[in-house]
């Protein structure tokens, strides 16, 4: 049996959306806009999902 790994963006809400978000929608692009770029968070999820660092 394999493992099967997710990762979803959940607000604190319960709303699950793309980070980039759909053209015309007022809230799109939440995570490139508000949450700063860390190399570091990115690696960690690199890992996370099984893909050996850069």
């Amino acid at each position: 049996m394999r493992t099967l790994l997710s990762t979803a963006f959940v607000s604190l809400d319960g709303v699950m959306e793309a980070p980039g978000g759909e053209p015309g929608y007022r809230n799109s692009g939440w995570t490139f806009k508000d949450v700063e770029f860390l190399p570091e968070a990115y690696e960690i999820k690199g890992r996370e999902q099984g893909r050996p660092p850069p």
